[in-house]
């Protein structure tokens, strides 16, 4: 009989070869590159989409042979003025470097008879940080240049192509960080084979014990005062459209500037929409402390992280879900709409209660 030990695959029973791209998860976050690479959980988002789409060319594995090193043996540059992107002669080349302990897929390799530079595509805008690369982007292409010189290539350096930015971003590969990156690869391995994950970070900026306003006092009162701003003037322009004045409400007193009735179907929806928001922002590290100003007790965005938070709830506004009532999925957009016209009709008589919106 054999053992379910045996049958069974343990989570330190990893590949002898870190692949680049984990590398470069470890150095953003050891915790993210343990749940990735040893226990092999991954879920698509916007960002991976968009990453994939911006790969897509550099994806397509080059049919023609990639010289050994030395030599060129007639490899041309390839390039397709349509797309606008310059392909440096080898896409998608996969090498593996047993002594480093290391294997890549490379997105483009431009080879010449003296040295290759691996170019690694990056979806977003250059960083504004020293030497315009984040440190696990300069780990990663330093990973790929390590496999490449035990490939018996002599490489210098690499490249980091911004998408967004349309730039390139050179990345010597110096003493210090070759040392950088070899230690990244013994703490993943090490890490890794111990079978115990790291524990999560704790953003000690992120610290709420109660609700306060005018002005807000920490930096979780200073998004849920700007998210309920955002989502009060959501409902204020949908209420116009359906024939409502915003400033008469139910249960807000009406006062000069106050539109009363959107704060009424606010309630309805700050834990839905906006506490949503708040959440998802912080658990997935989009909001930081660095992104707050304090001044005299008060607490405030920055212009970067009002457009984190911006970004964050349109993107919660443009969520799909089941209405309760109809069965179809709609956005949160058009469902405060629905719900709007459906407090029209319970005004005109036309039904006898209002029907709240709730998602179970």
């Amino acid at each position: 009989m054999i053992p379910a030990s045996d049958v069974v695959r343990r989570e330190t029973d990893v590949p002898d070869l870190i692949p680049a791209r984990m590398l470069n998860e470890f150095a953003y976050c050891p915790r993210l590159a343990y749940l990735e690479w040893v226990q092999g959980e991954f879920a698509d988002n916007l960002e991976t989409f968009e990453g994939r789409f911006g790969h897509r060319r550099v994806d397509r594995e080059s049919t023609r042979p990639v010289p050994e090193p030395g030599k060129t043996n007639g490899l041309d540059a390839e390039s397709d003025p349509a797309d606008g992107v310059e392909t440096i002669h080898s896409r998608s080349l996969m090498l593996s470097a047993p002594d480093e302990g290391l294997i890549a897929k490379m997105d483009l390799v431009d080879i010449d008879a003296s040295t290759v530079i691996p170019v690694d595509y990056k979806r977003g805008r250059v960083p504004n940080v020293p030497g315009g690369v984040w440190e696990p982007e300069q780990v990663q292409i330093c990973a790929q240049g390590l496999v490449l010189r035990e490939n018996g290539y002599h490489c210098e350096g690499g490249i980091i192509y911004f998408i967004e930015s349309r730039r390139r971003v050179s990345v010597p590969l110096d003493e210090d960080l070759v040392e950088r990156t070899r230690r990244f690869i013994r703490e993943m391995r090490a890490m890794a084979t111990s079978g115990t994950m790291l524990p999560p970070l704790i953003d000690y900026a992120f610290h709420f014990e109660n609700r306060n306003r005018r002005p807000p006092r920490d930096p979780i009162n200073a998004l849920l005062s700007f998210v309920y701003a955002i989502l009060t003037k959501e409902l204020t322009i949908t209420l116009y459209a359906c024939g409502f004045d915003p400033m008469l409400g139910f249960y807000h007193r009406p006062r000069y500037g106050r539109p009363s009735l959107a704060l009424d179907l606010a309630e309805e929806f700050r834990a839905l929409i906006a506490d949503s928001v708040v959440l998802r922002l912080i658990n997935n590290g989009e909001i930081s402390g660095s992104q707050f100003i304090s001044r005299a007790g008060a607490v405030a965005l920055t212009a970067a992280g009002r457009r984190a938070v911006l970004a964050g709830f349109e993107r919660r506004m443009d969520t799909l879900v089941r209405h309760p009532i109809f069965k179809y999925r709609i956005s949160y957009r058009r469902v405060l709409q629905v719900q709007a016209r459906l407090l029209a009709r319970t005004v005109l008589g036309e039904i006898e209660q209002y029907p709240s919106f709730s998602t179970r």
